[in-house]
């Protein structure tokens, strides 16, 4: 037996496939970041499905602050935020680069506390109703754990996303 190289065997290959799977799937969010940030997270028209509850999501922020954000940035905003975490899914993604990539999304949009907005943690429910979540799996997401944990009224706005 050559050093370092184990036989095939039922034990291991359970192992491996686990690996693969978790390989294609950063592999697969990787890139679909790496599209959305490389496209100016500009959404074409073919999303059209989340257009008009991006809309009424949109409408629907938090006390006064929410009312300085012009609509069409709200909807363009919330847009993006659907389609980004409907691209993660149940990915591992850490909470650091999640919370990242929201910001990257707001400062784009010029909004500049996001997580103050009702309407960001509606849109983040419709993207991941969007991905094909189980409502379940939302609370376990690795990279929602941190925003849910400081405020417990932001998962009640996922939710109400989600069931939209």
């Amino acid at each position: 037996m050559v050093s370092g190289i184990e036989p095939f065997n039922e034990a291991n290959k359970e192992v491996r496939v686990k690996l693969h799977v978790k390989s294609v799937c950063s592999w697969l969010v990787f890139f679909g970041l790496l599209g959305l940030f490389l496209a100016g997270c500009s959404i074409s028209n073919s999303v059209s499905s989340s257009s008009d509850s991006s809309r009424s999501i949109s409408r629907s922020s938090t006390s006064g602050s929410g009312s300085q954000v012009p609509e069409e940035t709200k909807e363009a905003y919330v847009k993006d935020v659907i389609t980004y975490v409907s691209a993660l899914g149940r990915s591992d993604i850490g909470a650091d680069d999640f919370m990242r990539g929201m910001s990257s999304i707001a400062q784009r949009h010029s909004i500049s506390d996001w997580e103050g907005y009702r309407f960001t943690y509606v849109a983040i429910g419709r993207g991941l109703r969007q991905a094909g979540l189980a409502w379940d799996e939302v609370a376990t997401l690795p990279y929602l754990k941190p925003l849910i944990q400081a405020d417990s009224s932001r998962l009640k706005y996922i939710k109400e996303g989600f069931d939209k």
